[in-house]
């Protein structure tokens, strides 16, 4: 039997943001998400990717530790798949600054009247 799971845009956002490096699973009796050193906004959802398995910490958390989360095989097949790219592409384009790219900046000019 095929499982299919439909991603929301919230399921996407924190895939990506596993995929590039920026989430950790807190330690304790009900393991929580970081992403950017802050609580994630919707820890059903995380919790809804870890029992899927699309996301799982790199190793278990003990109380008041944290670990690196990491996303699956299947969790990168899920968001190749929900965003139509080619595979890890949806992952190159997450986070531009964090490849040492530049932001990208628009300059204006004004005209005196």
């Amino acid at each position: 039997m095929t499982t299919t799971v439909v991603l929301s845009h919230r399921d996407r956002a924190i895939l990506r943001a596993v995929g590039a490096a920026q989430a950790r699973f807190t330690g304790g009796a009900a393991p929580a998400l970081l992403i950017d050193g802050r609580w994630c906004c919707d820890q059903h959802a995380a919790h809804l990717l870890t029992v899927t398995g699309l996301i799982a910490p790199t190793r278990p958390a003990i109380p008041t530790t944290s670990a690196p989360a990491v996303l699956t095989a299947a969790g990168r097949a899920a968001l190749d798949a929900a965003t139509g790219t080619t595979p890890g592409a949806a992952l190159a384009a997450a986070s531009p600054l964090r490849r040492g790219e530049a932001p990208a900046t628009e300059s204006r000019t004004e005209n005196a009247a």
